[in-house]
């Protein structure tokens, strides 16, 4: 007796419409199993149709304004549940309202998404760039690592309570119990996920996040630790010699 497979034997359009019946967990399951899989799961008319990201998503919409991205995932079902839940770092407000949730993409008009591609992509006015001041060194070991994975982000707008201008294991047992208490895993930004996240709030709304207190990163370059701020002509990226002036974000991925 002759087996069939009917799986390989099914259309890409049959197949689109079992997939949209998937949650998001079970639809990167499918992306894993073969290539016909993944292309079919990363249509990027069918990733349209889904169910849309909520207004304060800073996903395709707010890319439009920037470049091309294709294959944005579709935020988890539970994603509004999430934004208007109580926010564990600052009591008696939203998570809406103290953090931004952003797209990371892997590229950008068909080019790698990174440091260097993303400055000339949101210039300031009258600027070829949208940094103020960014690091030699920077642009030379960071500037053209690419983002190897598309991922949302739900990222703090300012530093966390008790960071400013603190010791970093002293930060990072601050992140540790945060964690622990509220059951969560946030951690610090890389360099390229606090860039782009500020960068794309800006486009959006024309907040400058991380103004008042900077940013350190999780990335250490030269010995030196990564800090990202905004200024009024565009970001600073540069290298933390202390701690003055600056505290540390965090985030997540959802």
């Amino acid at each position: 007796m002759i087996k069939t497979d009917y799986i390989d034997t099914m259309t890409d359009e049959l197949m689109l419409m079992v997939f949209d019946y998937l949650p998001d967990s079970d639809l990167d399951k499918c992306r894993q199993v073969c290539k016909k899989w993944l292309a079919i799961a990363n249509d990027e008319f069918f990733l349209a149709s889904r169910t849309p990201p909520p207004p304060e998503a800073c996903g395709q919409k707010a890319w439009e304004t920037i470049g091309k991205v294709t294959n944005i995932r579709r935020l988890p079902s539970r994603i509004r549940q999430i934004l208007d839940s109580p926010c564990p770092i600052w009591q008696g407000e939203p998570i809406k309202d103290t953090h931004i949730l952003f797209w990371l993409p892997t590229t950008v008009n068909g080019q790698a998404h990174t440091i260097n591609n993303i400055g000339t992509l949101v210039p300031m006015p009258g600027k070829k760039s949208g940094y103020s001041y960014i690091w030699g060194l920077v642009k030379i070991k960071l500037g053209n690592e690419p983002n190897p994975t598309g991922k949302w982000l739900l990222m703090t707008k300012t530093t966390l309570p008790g960071t400013d201008e603190e010791k970093m294991d002293i930060v990072m047992e601050k992140i540790k119990e945060l964690n622990e208490k509220a059951k969560t895993d946030y951690r610090m930004f890389t360099p390229l996920e606090a860039i782009t996240g500020c960068f794309l709030e800006f486009k959006r709304s024309g907040s400058r996040l991380y103004s008042y207190m900077f940013t350190r990163c999780s990335t250490i370059v030269g010995g030196y630790r990564i800090y990202v701020g905004s200024t009024f002509d565009g970001l600073d990226v540069g290298d933390s010699h202390t701690t003055s002036g600056s505290g540390v974000g965090v985030l997540r991925e959802i």
